[in-house]
């Protein structure tokens, strides 16, 4: 964290507060640089912008003629003015004290607007004092006009209406932008001009998608108003972001105990899954809205380690590894901190690289902890190679076009418990996978799900000590992995319900031999280790996603699940746009569950 301490020793303090006039004088100085010019050039025409309802007026006529709309109501991207994402725009006449909703209580009354009725909103030029709480429950929005009103303050409530491409509050009173501001990651354009700010909050920094940033008419403070005019507002955005200051980390995630026993029983045994966002994957055009110096490798890494030796895991399952990391990062480091050994798989597709570019490709890596565990064997599950080993698939065109041109691995580990000691001697499968990310793919995941499964059943039959007489393992399975699959996709069917039937939708059209023909089905008698208590808020944050897509799954007939690292605080992740951030470092959360190892009775 030193290392980024000039960034934060050059943040401004919020200023006192000010008397200032409320809309300067509307002079037209001559412009020092293009961006000022531009910031005058839209200021202007924001100005000529104050008659009631203007730029529903410009997007009806322009709706009507085909035309575009003149002014700011042109500035959607070619789309219907005040509508990005297509769709109308309306207005909405309301009170100067209250608007939208205010004189509506009554349910009977109100009726809400269908999200494909209009998508932009424009209450301008109404003299607006307050704004409804009503109106942050219009989540669809994409356009909101509140420009030449007499707000001198916008609730932090805005935060909600997160698809908001274009909000305008220019020729108002405001003194200040909520920081939750920042939370509208999806605006382009953010028109504050001729109100009374002088500081803006660093959260803004989080609109990495901001185009247009309007301040021209405020009594800015510097550098705020030297960076606008010289650099523009991308240069603007940016300083913020650099300069956001270190906050105290959140809470610790909630440890949920499952089993009431005081005593933890002798045989337990605690995973972590963990997908820690390869440095490759890690782009500023990926993860705008992270502060560079945060998604730098050297701080991550830190994170990384810290998260994993703050919960000791007994086996640790970690994806998007890259091979030098492994290598002379993890491998080490993971040995000298906790006594960990490690295997790891490199992804496919490095058989086909330089040396020079086979460092930086990712894969997944199992680690266990030597004081408790050794490694027996291990197996490298390639789904490439093993898919075309089958013979119901060498003539399915699906196969070649589809499955084999994803490079996606698994390692899966045999480990044994070392003693003295209770448990001593009992053996445990663990595996590692991280499947295809792209939703058009999910046959895919589908087929690759498949196919580990049968690996993991193959290795359990050749691995037993005592072969059981029907299907079913008689060894504990512990399968982890970032699944890019959601709680209701045929993966989390097929591995929790044990199969799933040829006509499943995620297969679509396609053709994947006997898959196809008569079904998955398996015999492991797996569950997530999260189903009972419900599966987390999230795994994966982005502005774009947020869901369950990372699993540890076990199998209930020889492992129970004793406890579980509960949800990252809920007021944490609210005020976040997305992860990697200054206290999560990767786009994934850790998973971690203990377990206790049930007897075998197949014996």
């Amino acid at each position: 964290m030193g290392a980024h301490q000039s960034h934060h020793s050059q943040h401004p303090t919020p200023p006192p507060h000010h008397h200032l006039h409320h809309h300067p004088q509307h002079h037209h100085p001559h412009p020092t640089s293009l961006h000022h010019q531009k910031q005058l050039e839209l200021a202007l025409q924001s100005r000529q912008a104050g008659t009631p309802h203007y730029h529903a007026r410009i997007a009806a006529v322009a709706a009507r003629t085909g035309a575009p709309g003149p002014g700011l109501a042109a500035f959607s991207g070619g789309t219907q003015a005040g509508s990005p994402h297509g769709g109308s725009m309306t207005s909405l006449s309301g009170s100067r004290e209250m608007s939208l909703g205010s004189n509506h209580n009554n349910s009977n009354n109100h009726h809400e607007p269908r999200p494909s009725q209009w998508r932009g909103l424009d209450m301008g030029g109404m003299a607006i004092k307050n704004l409804s709480p009503e109106l942050f429950h219009y989540a669809f929005l994409t356009s909101l006009y509140l420009n030449h009103n007499q707000l001198a303050f916008l609730p932090p409530d805005i935060v909600h209406l997160r698809n908001l491409v274009i909000l305008d509050l220019s020729s108002n009173k405001l003194a200040a932008v909520p920081p939750e501001t920042g939370l509208l990651v999806h605006l382009r354009e953010l028109l504050l001009f001729d109100n009374d700010i002088s500081y803006l909050p660093p959260e803004l920094g989080f609109l990495y998608q901001l185009e247009t940033l309007g301040l021209e008419g405020n009594p800015l403070m510097e550098p705020f108003m030297s960076i606008l005019i010289s650099e523009g507002s991308t240069a603007l955005i940016t300083y913020l972001r650099e300069n956001m200051l270190q906050t105290p980390p959140p809470p610790p995630r909630d440890w949920i105990v499952l089993d009431e026993d005081h005593q933890p029983p002798p045989n337990l045994v605690t995973v972590m899954c963990y997908n820690i966002l390869s440095q490759s994957y890690a782009k500023q055009a990926t993860y705008g809205y992270t502060p560079s110096w945060a998604l730098a490798w050297p701080y991550r890494r830190e994170l990384i380690l810290q998260d994993i030796m703050t919960y000791h895991a007994d086996i640790l399952c970690l994806q998007e590894v890259e091979q030098q990391e492994f290598e002379k990062t993890l491998k080490p480091r993971l040995a000298a901190l906790g006594n960990y050994a490690g295997a790891y798989l490199i992804k496919s597709r490095a058989r086909t690289m330089t040396d020079q570019e086979r460092p930086t490709i990712d894969g997944c890596a199992i680690f266990w902890n030597r004081d408790k565990y050794r490694l027996v064997d291990h197996h490298d599950v390639e789904f490439q190679q093993i898919a075309m080993q089958r013979p119901d698939f060498r003539s399915a065109e699906d196969v070649f076009n589809r499955v084999s041109i994803k490079d996606n691995v698994a390692v899966i580990a045999l480990l044994e418990r070392v003693g003295p000691g209770p448990g001593a001697g009992e053996q445990l499968i663990v595996a590692n996978t991280h499947l295809h990310w792209h939703p058009a793919f999910n046959d895919v995941k589908l087929v690759q799900t498949s196919l580990l499964v049968d690996e993991i059943r193959h290795l359990a039959r050749r691995w037993a000590k005592h072969p059981a007489d029907n299907d079913e393992p008689p060894m504990p399975i512990l399968i982890c992995g970032d699944f890019n699959s959601l709680p209701d996709s045929g993966v989390y069917e097929l591995l929790s319900k044990g199969g799933v039937p040829p006509t499943h939708p995620d297969f679509g059209s396609y053709k994947y031999g006997d898959l196809t023909a008569s079904g998955m089905a398996h015999r492991l008698h797996l569950s997530s280790a999260y189903a009972d208590m419900g599966e987390p808020d999230f795994t994966n944050l982005t502005p774009g996603f947020r869901g369950v897509i990372d699993y540890i799954w076990y199998s209930g007939s020889r492992l129970a699940v004793t406890g579980l690292l509960g949800n990252v605080p809920r007021g944490y992740a609210a005020k976040t746009p997305g992860f990697p951030s200054q206290h999560f470092p990767s786009d994934h959360i850790p998973l971690i569950a203990s377990f206790v190892v049930k007897p075998d009775n197949s014996k």
